[in-house]
């Protein structure tokens, strides 16, 4: 009979006493697994909700997005030839509550006025239920055009009204038609600053608000006629217009926010699922070691019966490995139903789209990490094991025998914990910051260890109590083959990993809070335009409350170019790219703003009149 045929049959008959000493290495694997396949899985739910619904996010096959103008009649002749175009204008305004014809309560809103073909993809739903185009039209009403609006529940409700009401915006008055429930493209539409507000382009010469450097976002939904490679649009749009300014979105990344922000959380608790399995480990190691010591006299007869090393090591390896699997598919299972309670939970609550499903290639990843984790922590100690002569076997309680294990056997269990590491930084969408959270585990990890035998040591040099308790508790935490090196560490580990995320989430509270102003400004007004200036300054001026007023003013403009190469082609950090993408927010001042540090050249004179100059954030540079 084969040494594994031999050692699957040992293996079978010493599973009959169940998982005696692994209760805490099985439950570690099954959260750790869990955590890691449930997290994952719904990541993956919403990263194929977006990805199967990212033409009706987007609103489109192709968003072209415009700031301060509109497209020209070349450009929307170019737009026109892939397909059918809608055209959105967007801004923030305020909204104005009419009572008997005069302005009552008020509210920030982001303002959007749609022509007739919005939407191209997806749908609008209001309530009552009717076409949005006849929601929008515009009547005569004594002598005066009043067109229709509709809007969110949230502003009817700080504004007091209900369907049927009047409101103004900007200088134009609109009958609310009905209320607002959904767009099916909000969410590619970014942060919001107020409840929105939807009316016809027709509507909006009346408001007043599309003046020179007010600040106003145009946007073009392309919905394609024929098929049309998104790169080959790009291509096509960057040599037509090169210095167009447009901003070229596609229905492969509707909403790249959600994207970022869902790959980040899944990176960060994978890590999380990460250092369960570590602390899982470390007390399989222990209980491994455990096992072997109560096992002690049947290796000691097998081997004097004449069972090699091999035989042994197999024996031992498949039980360990059968009660890894058997957490590891306990926690898979758990990780496939993590999805479906969310959706039961909060699927009516949540922004974003999903497909739930069950998804194999999360759970290989995870069952992937509980295997290798399981072989790195429980292989060392199975090798030492093979190693004991049968009469060290017998004193190895009193007297441990000092062996580590073969080579071939502590180099497999390092390269499983090595590939759990290349496994993770491979996967993570930021492998820097993953590095960094592995590397800090691995330390700590080795700290601790060092910190227990270290404190072994420091127990062992103690004065004996005289109390009979005291003095056998500290003698069983010294005594040989003691567990407190790897109970100090385990606990350690899991300790950190808690204090951890809590320090997170303080830290993060804290600095937002700290780089808040002292006395942070109670009023925060934008868009003030240049004719408008001097009777606004007049205005904050009458309120003897008013202190530290400043106003700034601000253009937007984009970067075209760096060095003398175009900003597309430019080569920059993959974090520094977003400088390059779009509109920016341009300011100039006579003189440095407080709190400004210079740390290279010098700022203008407040007189200066010669070639333009800029101050660049040096971080940026």
């Amino acid at each position: 009979m084969s040494a594994l045929a031999l050692a699957v049959r040992f293996a079978r008959r010493e599973m009959r006493g169940g998982l005696a000493g692994f209760r805490i290495f099985f439950l570690c694997l099954v959260l750790g697994v869990a955590t890691i396949a449930g997290v994952t899985s719904l990541a993956q739910a919403f990263l194929t909700g977006m990805a199967e619904q990212g033409r009706t996010l987007l609103g489109g096959d192709v968003a072209v997005g415009l700031v301060h103008r509109g497209a020209t009649a070349e450009e929307r002749a170019f737009l026109g030839r892939y397909g059918r175009v809608s055209e959105t204008v967007s801004m923030r305004a305020m909204a104005y509550a009419l009572k008997d014809g005069k302005e009552a309560e008020r509210e920030l809103i982001e303002f959007r006025a749609a022509d007739s073909a919005f939407p191209l993809v997806g749908s609008v739903t209001l309530s009552p239920s009717l076409p949005l185009a006849r929601a929008l039209a515009c009547s005569a009403q004594n002598g005066r055009t009043i067109c229709g609006a509709v809007a969110e529940q949230t502003l009817l409700d700080r504004l007091h009204l209900a369907p049927g009401g009047m409101m103004r915006i900007g200088t134009a008055d609109f009958r609310v038609s009905a209320v607002l429930v959904s767009e099916s493209d909000r969410i590619s539409g970014g942060f919001s600053l107020g409840p929105h507000v939807l009316v016809s382009t027709d509507a909006l010469a009346g408001t007043g608000l599309v003046q020179l450097g007010s600040l106003i976002n145009y946007g073009y939904r392309i919905a394609f006629a024929h098929p049309v490679a998104i790169t080959d649009f790009r291509h096509d749009a960057t040599k037509a217009f090169p210095d167009g300014g447009w901003e070229i979105r596609d229905r492969s990344d509707a909403a790249p926010g959600i994207r970022q922000f869902v790959e980040q959380v899944t990176m960060f608790l994978t890590l999380v699922g990460l250092t369960a399995l570590a602390v899982g480990g470390v007390g399989a190691g222990q209980a491994v070691t455990a096992f072997l010591d109560r096992k002690r006299n049947e290796i000691a007869v097998l081997k004097s019966l004449g069972a090699d090393g091999v035989t042994i090591f197999l024996t031992y390896f498949l039980q360990v490995m059968a009660i890894a699997g058997a957490a590891v598919v306990l926690g898979l299972v758990l990780g496939a139903l993590l999805p479906f309670a969310v959706q039961d939970l909060y699927g009516s609550s949540i922004p974003a789209p999903a497909h739930f499903a069950v998804y194999p290639g999360p759970l290989l990843l995870a069952a992937i990490f509980g295997l290798l984790s399981a072989i790195a922590f429980a292989v060392p100690p199975l090798a030492r094991a093979r190693l004991i002569a049968p009469a060290s076997l017998f004193r190895d309680l009193v007297a441990p025998a000092r062996t580590h294990g073969a080579l071939p056997y502590l180099i497999t269990a390092g390269a499983a914990g090595l590939a759990i590491v290349v496994l993770a930084l491979w996967l993570a969408p930021t492998p820097l910051f993953a590095a960094e959270f592995l590397g800090g585990a691995i330390a700590v990890l080795a700290l601790l260890r060092v910190v227990a035998l270290a404190l072994k040591a420091i127990l062992v040099r103690l004065p004996r109590p005289h109390r009979p308790g005291l003095r056998l508790a500290l003698a069983n935490l010294t005594r040989p083959g003691a567990a407190t090196a790897s109970v100090v560490t385990a606990l350690g580990l899991g300790l950190t990993l808690l204090a951890t995320v809590s320090l997170l989430d303080a830290t993060i509270s804290a600095q937002v809070a700290d780089n808040l102003p002292e006395r942070a400004p109670s009023f925060f007004f934008v868009d003030i335009q240049p004719d408008e200036a001097t009777e606004f300054d007049r205005l904050i001026a009458g309120f003897s409350t008013a202190k530290e007023y400043k106003r700034t003013p601000m253009i937007r403009g984009r970067i075209t170019a760096l060095k003398g190469v175009a900003a597309r082609d430019a080569k920059v950090a993959s974090d520094s790219k977003w400088a390059l993408a779009g509109d920016r927010g341009i300011t100039y001042a006579a003189k440095p703003p407080e709190g400004t540090v210079i740390t290279d050249g010098e700022w203008w004179p407040q007189d200066y009149s010669g070639p333009t100059l800029i101050s660049f954030d040096s971080d940026l540079a």
